[in-house]
């Protein structure tokens, strides 16, 4: 028996980010630090995962990708490639495409630093523990700034 899913899956390549802000506490060097990295790892490479948008109840709840968002706007950006799983399933907003509940489709938009799980009660995508930012340890962006020779 096939169920059916809780939310529609939409790509939309310039999802307004005006108005998305997530509270972050300004003493937390540590994440400073890691936007930063980002921000100038997306300068150099441009953006390789979009963030996930969720639409619940008329609100928009970006996860993951805070992080990807809040460098966008550092670099004066308005909007973002972003993947929408909308759970209130109403009309899709202009410039929102469809996307099948195929996983490999929904990968092909994500790097390999990603995986995507599709279930009909959630969308999640998953980072590769190595992407994660870990005090003392160097994350993927600042490496390969550092080896393309950015920083």
């Amino acid at each position: 028996m096939k169920r059916e899913f809780r939310y529609k899956l939409y790509f939309c390549p310039e999802f307004p980010i005006d108005d998305l802000h997530w509270r972050r506490d300004e003493r937390d060097k540590a994440l400073l630090e890691f936007i930063d990295t980002i921000t100038a790892h997306i300068r150099e490479f441009g953006l390789e995962n979009p963030p996930t948008v969720y639409r619940r109840k008329g609100r928009f709840d970006v996860r993951p990708g805070k992080c990807r968002v809040t460098a966008y706007q550092r670099l004066g950006h308005t909007t973002i490639p972003a993947v929408i799983a909308d759970f209130d399933t109403g009309p899709p907003l202009a410039g929102w495409e469809p996307l099948p509940y195929d996983r490999d489709a929904v990968q092909a938009l994500y790097s390999g630093d990603c995986v995507v799980e599709l279930d009909h009660r959630f969308f999640n995508v998953k980072k590769n523990v190595d992407v994660v930012n870990r005090p003392g340890v160097e994350n993927k962006f600042a490496k390969e700034l550092r080896e393309h020779g950015a920083i």
